[in-house]
């Protein structure tokens, strides 16, 4: 209780939370670190950001409400522990990331259970068909890392916008200058508040993983979040899709690979698909659904531990999962190859096998995996 007997609970959860029981019950009453309480907190002088709140909320209320009604005790764990335990945007995404997919299932009505987080098994077990789902939602260190500190800095700053540009696309944004580049903005952004002014910083990146030298300016300006926009945009000047898209494959892939990920895949006799969400992947949002199993496919190796790979989105105004796609390892047995398949084709989801699999049945159609002219650009926006 606060000092004048009003509950904290009814203090902390603004009333844009009213008519949302699902969602106030999954937070769990008095958080005011939790990103969705954070997100609701009313903003002075702009009632710009209203209409986008109040749709991503109601997202949340939905996509809590669908999954409880298929089985509350199923998510009893997800609800009482860790849902409420989350204190950053980064952290929330993850989790939705597992809560999306399982919606996905749910909607497909295919049976699944979670996990056991008490030994290694994937996140989500699906009985009758002999699987398991691994979801992971881990940004590599590039521009998602830096979007994602940035966002950090604003939601101190309600009103605060900024737009990012890079001088080339960058492979990798290592700690040192993202920190930095962080530590300049946070400086700026007081004084664009203050001055009611825009203000320009930037951060050279020189790293050998890079093509060549990185130039990235940051314009922050007040005022500057509109209705459909995001507090941080970015855009690259120069060079194509095809550098962001093949780092993306291979960060899939290394995920895969670590030691604590391969323990899981190995978990299951029936095979284990990896679950990897996109969102946070840099330029990887620009490559449509259809294209990505084919050019997934090429990349498995016998020593790959999971059968298969799903990517996919998610997007805050959105309750559903978004252009899921599977690429089925060649290598994994021909039983487990078909069951995914089944599973895919049920989920109607984009798929394909590995150019080496030895199956009578072939994959559902998809684009080629020679995908040059849909990924050419001279400038990428997010």
């Amino acid at each position: 209780m606060l000092s004048n007997d009003v509950p904290a609970a009814e203090t902390a959860l603004p009333v844009r939370l009213d008519g949302r029981p699902v969602l106030t019950r999954w937070i769990g009453g008095v958080n005011l670190q939790h990103p969705v309480v954070a997100a609701a907190v009313p903003v002075p002088d702009d009632p710009q950001q209203d209409p986008v709140l109040a749709r991503q909320l109601d997202v949340y209320e939905d996509l809590l409400a669908t999954l409880e009604a298929g089985g509350a005790d199923r998510w009893k764990a997800k609800r009482d522990n860790d849902f409420p335990a989350v204190t950053s945007h980064g952290q929330l995404l993850d989790l939705r990331a597992e809560l999306v997919v399982g919606r996905a299932l749910q909607d497909a009505a295919v049976n699944f259970r979670l996990g056991n987080t008490k030994i290694a098994n994937p996140d989500l077990v699906l009985s009758d068909h002999n699987l398991g789902i691994e979801v992971t939602a881990k940004a590599p260190l590039n521009i998602a890392a830096l979007n994602e500190r940035l966002e950090d800095i604003l939601r101190d700053f309600p009103g605060m916008g900024l737009q990012m540009s890079f001088s080339v696309y960058p492979t990798r944004l290592a700690s040192q200058p993202v920190e930095e580049l962080a530590a300049k903005v946070a400086t700026a952004i007081r004084q664009a508040q203050r001055d009611h002014a825009k203000v320009t910083v930037q951060q050279v990146v020189e790293d050998p993983k890079n093509a060549a030298t990185v130039t990235i300016e940051v314009v922050l300006k007040p005022n500057s979040v509109g209705a459909l926009d995001e507090p941080v945009s970015w855009e690259v000047l120069a060079g194509t899709l095809q550098g962001p898209l093949s780092s993306a494959e291979h960060a899939v892939f290394e995920i895969g690979s670590s030691p604590a990920k391969a323990k899981q895949a190995r978990s299951m006799a029936g095979g284990v698909i990896l679950a990897v969400d996109l969102s946070r992947y840099g330029g990887a949002w620009m490559r449509p659904a259809a294209v990505w199993p084919g050019c997934l496919a090429q990349r498995f190796t016998p020593t790959f531990p999971f059968a298969a790979i799903a990517v996919f989105r998610q997007d805050l105004m959105n309750a559903h999962i978004v252009e899921p796609a599977v690429a089925i390892s060649s290598h994994a047995p021909l039983d487990t190859q078909q069951r995914i398949m089944e599973l895919v084709e049920t989920m109607s989801w984009p798929h394909a096998l590995g150019p080496d699999a030895r199956t009578s049945k072939k994959p559902g159609p998809v684009q080629s995996v020679s995908h040059r002219g849909d990924e050419q650009s001279h400038i990428l926006h997010h």
